[in-house]
């Protein structure tokens, strides 16, 4: 391989990529707050996952259609537009995401480009993944607290194999949470995700969230089986 594969794409030799690696393991390892190194590490080790991934999507037609189409999530489509997605109706996908980016100061431009996949449809599978995670929280119904982004993560996990989602899902859970919160995601996160999410009706990377914003969010819930998380007492309306 002597080219770049697509525009922000790094080209490194495998010394260099696991130079990257070892530094931002060690760097999320000692700060799991770091989306920089988590994310860094995310890519240089989802590369097999990632070839699962792809056959899985061009097998669902949902999954299929966004392969070929590659959207992505972000303001420069006017669906996706906070003030537009404000004017939809209260209780939709849309007015749900709204309320919960804009509750948050979130902008789904903030997500950053893959650099390091070293295949191009593989590469946009990387930025769908993290481009619809907060569409994630929305349907777990999940806040963007430590505890509440564990709880996406580990669901992350069991749907993609992605390793970062189990890296994250143990690594935050040992030094970010307090002995309680560690507490509640053993004893009802965890199995909670165990019995729920392996018989979710779809991948979550194969929902076309684009095209359903104007549908109730307890419609899709109800269509693919995904249904809120357990959340901690302490962080309800968070």
């Amino acid at each position: 391989m002597s080219r770049l594969l697509y525009p922000s794409h790094k080209l490194l030799s495998t010394p260099q990529k696991a130079l990257v690696f070892a530094t931002s393991a060690v760097r999320a390892l000692c700060d799991p707050t770091r989306a920089d190194s988590v994310g860094v590490v995310g890519e240089v080790t989802a590369g097999p996952f990632l070839g699962q991934m792809h056959r899985y999507m061009l097998q669902d037609e949902d999954g299929a259609r966004i392969l070929a189409e590659k959207p992505r999530i972000s303001t420069a489509l006017p669906q996706l537009n906070l003030d537009e997605l404000k004017k939809v109706h209260v209780g939709t996908l849309g007015h749900a995401y709204y309320q919960f980016m804009a509750s948050h100061g979130y902008s789904s431009d903030d997500r950053p480009v893959v650099r390091f996949v070293d295949n191009a449809e593989h590469a946009y599978i990387w930025q769908r993944y993290r481009e619809v995670h907060d569409f994630w929280h929305v349907l777990l119904g999940q806040p963007p607290t430590v505890l509440g982004e564990l709880t996406v993560k580990w669901t992350e996990w069991v749907q993609t194999k992605f390793p970062i989602g189990l890296f994250s899902g143990i690594g935050s859970a040992l030094v970010l949470l307090s002995p309680e919160k560690r507490r509640f995601l053993t004893s009802e996160v965890i199995p909670w995700v165990v019995e729920n999410v392996p018989v979710f009706q779809k991948n979550m990377l194969c929902i076309p969230y684009e095209s359903m914003l104007t549908m109730p969010l307890t419609q899709i819930r109800d269509m693919y089986n995904i249904h809120p998380a357990p959340v901690h007492p302490s962080e309800v309306g968070a």
